[in-house]
């Protein structure tokens, strides 16, 4: 392909950032070995176009002093491979490469230099509402016919998980309901307050949008999706109430516009869930049980028990449910046997709660705190991972590569707060829950996250030019001072 002007060079880049956005939710489907995502597909592309046509040099230009904490992450991350190697350090050497360094510094500088904004925050917003039809199609389709409509997919983990005794767990084509719902949290937070702010969108347009939006999140049932987005925005609000206060003005302004359109969406959210209301109770308990089990002591065979009496109790269901109520029974079962399957009690972390596996890794880490046990150890003795990704890192690389990581994720933030964009506190929102995502799972390399950072990047870049620019305004007006007689008489 010849790219023959800057135009066609911009062009092509903020297609493949398009593909990047669309795929970055495609976690589940899989090539070649359920190991390579589809998610991954256009990063190649990028790098390989970016180094053939852009000025990649510019890109190293962009690199912030906070970088050089991923760089320290990533140099010590490599240093515990060398002291404690195993059969996964090389893949893990990678992931941390790919997500602190091309991910988080690289990608993110070349969006910042050539990403077009208008165009990629409505590629964004058409994404995450494709990806919310399919989420509410796929809920539909569970509850009626017991499939989900991508299973003829080669899917890394099939889309079985449900809520209570009978309601689905969407998956759309991630591979965990959590994993969607984070999606969601991230791009999809700027998604919706980029719809709000089209013009040419009609009102009902938009309430039927973000319905549809809302109806998503909720049937992932993932709690800790909205616990993210509560407390992030709580920290939020927090700041500007002592430090920005007029900003907190000027949104309360509009609080009962935004009070008004809430309640409207919310109506039209969860009123398609009303049909369900005789097995809602049943999902609110799982819901709850979920939060209470992160902090109580179970066993694997106490999980294997529970898991058989539920089966047990289907079979009697199923003699007495009508042709549609045994479809539905059939796919719980399925989602049932498949999760006894996989309780595999001969690892170490079988059946744990998280507050279990925080504490059983929290004294590996203390074990070997400076080097930890090597990045890939979980992996290679066929254990779960730390559900943490900071306890995870602490566990497997130490204090030092983790303190470094935490380091880098606070700065960006920081950088987010401290610039001039007005949609800021937006993009914080996104970046600040999608963060507090990873106290609850490890997938640091999905790319949700990273991509929020890549599209504020274009603000942040702006803003950048724009200052220098003013610079060299004010030297040219120096250099072009009025001239005293005296120095005419010179």
């Amino acid at each position: 392909m010849l790219i023959r002007s800057a135009e066609e060079r911009d062009f092509v880049f903020n297609l493949l950032v398009t593909l990047a956005l669309a795929f970055s939710v495609a976690t589940n489907p899989y090539f070649i070995s359920p190991s390579i995502g589809v998610y991954l597909l256009p990063y190649p592309f990028l790098l390989l176009f970016v180094v053939t046509y852009c000025d990649w040099r510019a890109v190293l230009r962009y690199v912030e002093p906070i970088d050089w904490l991923a760089v320290g992450f990533v140099a010590v991350t490599t240093f515990a491979v060398i002291v404690h190697p195993n059969r996964k350090s090389t893949t893990y050497i990678a992931l941390y490469s790919y997500s602190a360094i091309f991910m988080a510094v690289l990608l993110r500088n070349a969006i910042g230099l050539w990403g077009a904004r208008r165009f990629l925050q409505d590629m964004n917003l058409l994404g995450v509402m494709m990806i919310s039809a399919l989420a509410g199609f796929e809920f539909c389709w569970r509850s009626l016919a017991g499939r989900s409509p991508i299973s003829f997919l080669p899917l890394a983990n099939p889309p079985l998980s449900i809520c209570g005794y009978s309601i689905p767990r969407v998956y759309a084509f991630s591979v965990e309901p959590t994993y969607l719902a984070w999606y969601f949290t991230t791009l999809g937070t700027l998604a919706i307050w980029h719809l709000w702010r089209m013009p040419y969108f009609t009102q009902s347009t938009k309430y039927t949008a973000s319905a549809i939006f809302v109806f998503a999140n909720i049937v992932t049932w993932s709690i800790s999706g909205l616990a993210c987005l509560v407390i992030a925005g709580g920290a939020i609000l927090f700041y500007m109430a002592i430090f920005d206060r007029s900003t907190l003005a000027s949104y309360l302004s509009f609080s009962p516009e935004i009070i008004k359109r809430g309640a409207v969406v919310a109506v039209f959210a969860i009123t398609p869930l009303l049909g369900l209301a005789k097995d809602m109770p049943s999902c609110l308990d799982y819901a709850g049980l979920k939060v209470f089990r992160t902090f109580s002591d179970i066993t694997a065979q106490q999980r294997l028990a529970e898991m058989e009496a539920h089966l047990a109790q289907t079979r009697v269901e199923l003699t007495k449910a009508t042709p549609t109520g045994k479809t539905a029974i059939y796919a719980v079962q399925e989602s049932l046997l498949n999760s006894i399957e996989q309780l595999d009690t001969t690892n170490p972390k079988a059946g744990m709660s998280r507050f279990q596996i925080w504490k059983h890794d929290l004294s590996l880490a203390f074990q070997k705190p400076l080097l930890g046990w090597g990045p890939g150890y979980n992996s290679s003795i066929g254990s779960d991972s730390s559900l943490n990704i900071f306890l995870f890192i602490f566990m497997e690389q130490g204090i030092i590569a983790a303190a470094l990581f935490l380091m880098f994720m606070l700065s960006i933030a920081w950088r987010m707060l401290r610039s001039g964009s007005p949609s800021r506190y937006v993009y914080l929102l996104a970046y600040g829950a999608g963060s507090l995502h990873l106290l609850t799972q490890t997938k640091h390399f999905h790319a949700h996250l990273w991509l929020v950072v890549g599209l504020f990047w274009m603000d942040y870049v702006k803003q950048i030019r724009s200052q220098i620019e003013q610079r060299q305004d004010s030297s040219q007006h120096q250099h072009l001072h009025p001239i005293s007689s005296s120095e005419y008489q010179r």
